[in-house]
């Protein structure tokens, strides 16, 4: 079967990551996959064996000229021509412009359209009219398929991790811990794109409120070249609270899985609605204790104070206390981690998320199912 995975942003996120994730772990025997995706990611995506990497320059569609409808029309003819050279099965598209072009091309050719929704961005009244094309359309969370309604042709699948099977020595946490200059102290674990809407300043407040417990706090993350940038503010509002000391931004870092390994907490302080948190899951897996706000996807992951602990958004007092608690309780943390790893062990799996779809794949080639009217 032929499988073209169809994602434009130029930054890698989340929802990148768990795409390259789920590619990973995709049977190449059973599916041959073409991957067409920025630049940037395509240098992640090429370290995946047996898969096809594309890259593509997806155009800008915050204004219509008829320049933008230019490229948005070539754009189409250059995705059809591969779906047609690579005889694809099915285009499963990863963000909101890879669905639009999708929806062309799934229209101009015989491959069925998967929508993988993985956030709140898409235009409602652009989905409304566009929702019934879509073979399938899977949410990754309650919280997006409520947003945009629960249809007969929708699923909820949620991402899944494997990055806990990234074991590292004891020797080299400790080598890792003094390199940041943590040894002795109970780490605070923090990755974020550093923008607005994902609550960092909160916890940097939280943090100024308990300066004179011993911690240190890795922000790991980037603003640079996205909407709402707010690095520069937040490394200056450090200093201004003379935090440097205790609180590192080590920007865009290739060793999540190391990083977990020597944290003892991680906070997740988003202030809007996050679509699903996979940094939530990834940090659970290692059995570290999570903080996150309670709303949106990471209220679905977490039993409060069973499995993680969910706090207000914008409440730092609140986001200090429960931080307190862990920092002073080893034996809270060890319970709330140990809990925590159990959920996502259960439910979070990268096998349960790529069972799911390939079984998704497999019933849409084999036409047990047909489009309903919805």
């Amino acid at each position: 079967m032929n499988i073209l995975y169809l994602t434009n942003s130029p930054v890698i996120g989340g929802a990148e990551l768990s795409l390259l994730s789920h590619i990973e772990a995709m049977d190449k025997k059973e599916f041959r996959i073409t991957l067409l995706c920025s630049e940037k990611l395509a240098e992640r995506a090429k370290l995946i064996r047996g898969i096809d990497v594309k890259t593509m320059h997806f155009p800008i569609l915050h204004t219509l000229n008829p320049i933008v409808i230019y490229r948005y029309i070539k754009m189409v003819r250059d995705v059809l021509k591969v779906v047609k050279s690579k005889h694809i099965d099915i285009i499963h598209s990863n963000s909101v412009k890879a669905h639009y072009i999708g929806v062309w091309v799934s229209l101009l050719s015989k491959a069925k359209l998967i929508w993988w929704i993985r956030d709140d961005t898409m235009n409602k009244l652009i989905f409304t009219l566009t929702r019934r094309i879509p073979f399938r359309i899977i949410y990754i969370s309650e919280y997006i398929e409520k947003f945009y309604g629960k249809r007969r042709n929708s699923i909820v699948v949620y991402n899944g991790t494997s990055i806990y099977k990234h074991e590292i020595g004891k020797v080299k946490k400790e080598e890792l811990r003094n390199h940041l200059n943590a040894t002795g102290k109970i780490v605070v674990l923090c990755s974020e794109r550093l923008v607005a809407w994902k609550g960092v300043r909160y916890l940097i407040d939280a943090l100024y409120i308990l300066k004179d417990q011993e911690f240190l706090c890795l922000i790991v993350g980037s603003g640079k070249g996205q909407r709402d940038n707010v690095e520069f503010d937040l490394i200056k509002y450090v200093s201004e609270l003379k935090l440097v000391h205790k609180i590192k931004f080590l920007g865009w870092r290739e060793d999540m899985q190391e990083l977990y390994q020597i944290a003892d907490i991680v906070v997740h302080p988003v202030i809007k609605p996050e679509p699903f948190g996979l940094v939530v899951i990834e940090a659970m897996s290692f059995g570290i204790p999570v903080i996150a706000t309670s709303i949106g996807g990471p209220a679905e992951i977490i039993a409060h104070e069973e499995e993680g602990i969910l706090v207000p958004p914008r409440e730092a007092t609140i986001l200090a206390s429960a931080l307190n608690d862990l920092i002073l309780s080893k034996e809270l943390r060890e319970k709330i981690g140990y809990k925590g790893q159990e959920r996502v062990m259960q439910s979070f799996t990268q096998e349960k998320e790529t069972y799911t779809i390939a079984s998704l794949y497999r019933t849409i080639k084999s036409s047990l199912f047909t489009p309903v009217e919805m």
